[in-house]
């Protein structure tokens, strides 16, 4: 971002739990794994056959995770491919809590620090040792945390805010970056180089604030979230229906390829 250094910008991130894959053991309890289907490895390499042009196209080489280890090393990462795929609820209700009741420093922190545990060193996300391990080296007080996770404080509030995401404001993908200033909001979807952002910020810095009264100037993240309760789904308007059966109904027994148990 040194290309806006000269256009010094002051922002507040807000995070919203999303799941790729809710249908992952690790719901309640970590999970052991042998009960963990695949590693990430393997899912990278399923996901380059699947949609190779957004490796370089066809003749290029077959494991996404090559292009990737590659990118990273050029900053100095390194990834690790052979953690085993676990569900990343307890995570996301971590740093929910994070964000519920300390600074967002320490929330960033945390993020950050999970996702090296995971990405770099292999670590399970529904491992609750390394979610404690994380929240200590995050300044994240860590007495009874332990027994915390082991709870279901936040279930509930992700379970639904996942549904409403993918439902009501209709992405069923990530990453998304959403920012709004003074009214004005834009977008990005998937994956983007930095380009993309620094004109991004570079497009709001440089248009005029549209005059919308001061209610209208709510992030757009809180529009869309507005809208989906507003508008919600024939079951209801809390995505509370959405949630149960994604992740303890039959859509969540069809993504685990079992058959749904008949009746009510």
């Amino acid at each position: 971002m040194e290309s806006l250094a000269d256009e010094p910008i002051d922002f507040k991130v807000t995070r919203v739990p999303y799941f790729l894959r809710p249908e992952l053991p690790g719901l309640g309890k970590p999970p052991q794994d042998e009960e963990c289907p695949a590693t990430w490895g393997d899912q990278m390499d399923k996901y380059t056959k699947k949609h190779p042009e957004k490796f370089g196209g066809e003749g290029q080489p077959p494991h996404a995770r090559f292009g990737i280890s590659w990118q990273a090393a050029e900053v100095g990462l390194k990834f690790c491919f052979d953690q085993r795929m676990s569900n990343s609820m307890d995570a996301l209700r971590l740093l929910q809590k994070a964000q519920s009741e300390f600074t967002p420093e320490l929330r960033e922190d945390l993020f950050e620090t999970i996702s090296r545990k995971y990405f770099a060193e292999g670590r399970k996300l529904a491992d609750h040792d390394m979610l404690v391990e994380a929240a200590k080296e995050s300044g994240m007080p860590t007495d009874g945390l332990h027994e915390w996770l082991a709870g279901s404080e936040f279930t509930e509030e992700v379970e639904r805010k996942y549904a409403e995401i993918f439902y009501g404001w209709g992405f069923t993908q990530v990453p998304v970056t959403l920012v709004s200033w003074e009214g004005m909001d834009q977008c990005l979807q998937g994956s983007q180089h930095l380009g993309a952002y620094i004109d991004m910020f570079r497009k709001i810095l440089s248009a005029d604030p549209p005059k919308v009264p001061p209610a209208e100037k709510i992030p757009v993240w809180e529009k869309m979230s507005k809208m989906a309760l507003m508008r919600g789904t024939p079951h209801g308007h809390d995505f509370r229906h959405e949630a149960h059966e994604i992740f303890h109904g039959k859509i969540g027994e069809l993504m685990r390829g079992k058959k749904p148990a008949s009746g009510g």
